[in-house]
């Protein structure tokens, strides 16, 4: 996936466990239902795993494209 700068997603609920692999440094504010939001920043190589159920929306806060590959865990 390929996040343009100011691309977001709307809130949704992972309904899937994923694991999320950075392709290039971004720069990502997360916005967790009940949550402060918070800013996620990855460099090419590094993961982050989300939890099934979580309730978010994202945004790329950076200045260049977000580009990562998610895998989805049944």
């Amino acid at each position: 996936m390929t996040m343009a700068v100011g691309g977001h997603t709307e809130q949704h609920e992972e309904k899937y466990d994923r694991l999320v692999v950075a392709v290039s440094n971004f720069e990502l504010q997360e916005n967790i239902a009940g949550q402060l939001s918070s800013i996620l920043e990855l460099k090419a190589g590094e993961i982050r795993w989300i939890p099934r159920g979580a309730t978010h929306a994202t945004t790329n806060v950076g200045t260049s494209p977000a580009t990562f590959i998610t895998f989805e865990f049944d």
